[in-house]
């Protein structure tokens, strides 16, 4: 795939099956730059979508047949159009399309910027944009959008006002012991590879790790195998620093609600850690043995991750 410079300027990582695979996007900051950006901004409706969603399966990109209604911005031709795009769309649906350039699956409409693919009501008018700027266009594209969505969370936004009152007093999620924790001794290990998995081996289940930036950070998931891990973040860099505290972590798991931003939110079935930074970790079969992870060193070749860790056993005074 030829990626524009505006394109290769964000990379970010997307999870198909437990595996994580670079997809270029371009983050949305505000509508000038938007525009600017674009090569091609269309309105279009959905005609046919792969029988085999398997096409580009190793970068989620698939080829989808529009029928081009409205050009705002750029020299397409009404009629029909082949987009490539990461997002999801329905056939019979109308879109605010946009593309900044590349070419992939034989085409060179590529919507992979943030927002480049925006669906619209049917009952939209496209007379409503005539006289009217790229902008107000683009702008009015995107409010027909902020409507759709503000109607769908309203009721959903009330559910989690109701779930987030029900979990106030909820306390299976955090480790508190009454007294003073005690650290174990700290050991050192680094990652095992089999065929492709690398993994550590602790006495509860095994933790799988990948890189992310080479050398800097990677990825801990949240199942390995029979085991279900649950993380907590702290802002310790030194793990004796833990000895003889009290110590209050909330922990979450894959499914956990309002998870900490500080583990990361790139993917559903992982966190985001860092070489230098401490990690605690915990087995849903095991809620009060509680590791200390400490990310030592990260190969630039992929292929290891070298951690210290001890074990927190609470004393109760």
């Amino acid at each position: 795939m030829r990626c524009t410079r505006f394109f290769c300027a964000v990379v970010t990582a997307i999870a198909f099956g437990g595996m994580a695979h670079a997809v270029p996007i371009s983050l949305f900051s505000d509508t000038d730059t938007f525009i600017d950006r674009a090569e091609d901004i269309v309105i279009a409706e959905c005609t046919s979508l792969p029988n085999d969603k398997g096409i580009g399966a190793d970068d989620g990109l698939y080829p989808v047949e529009v029928e081009v209604l409205n050009v705002i911005k750029g020299k397409r031709a009404l009629g029909k159009l082949t987009v490539a795009t990461i997002y999801p769309m329905k056939a019979g649906g109308r879109y605010l399309l946009t593309s900044s350039g590349g070419s992939a699956l034989n085409t060179d409409f590529l919507s992979l910027a943030e927002l480049s693919v925006v669906s619209l009501p049917a009952n939209a008018s496209l007379k409503e944009l005539e006289g009217k700027t790229i902008k107000q266009q683009v702008q009015m594209g995107f409010a027909w959008h902020l409507h759709e969505v503000e109607q769908q969370l309203a009721p959903l936004l009330a559910e989690q006002s109701k779930l987030q009152r029900s979990l106030k007093d909820r306390d299976d999620d955090v480790f508190q012991p009454k007294g003073k924790v005690q650290i174990g001794d700290v050991r050192g290990a680094i990652t095992q590879n089999r065929q492709s998995v690398r993994t550590f081996a602790f006495p509860m289940g095994s933790l799988e790790w990948s890189h992310a930036a080479p050398g800097e950070s990677g990825y801990f998931y949240f199942r390995t195998g029979s085991s279900q891990w649950e993380f907590a973040h702290t802002d310790e860099t030194d793990i004796e620093a833990f000895h003889d505290k009290p110590l209050r972590a909330t922990f979450y798991g894959s499914n956990s609600p309002s998870r900490d931003r500080r583990l990361g939110t790139s993917s559903p079935n992982s966190i985001n850690v860092r070489v230098g930074q401490i990690i605690l970790a915990r087995t849903i079969e095991k809620p009060q043995s509680i590791l200390i992870i400490k990310l030592v060193e990260q190969s630039t070749d992929e292929a290891k991750l070298t951690i210290n860790y001890a074990t927190i056993g609470s004393t109760d005074k």
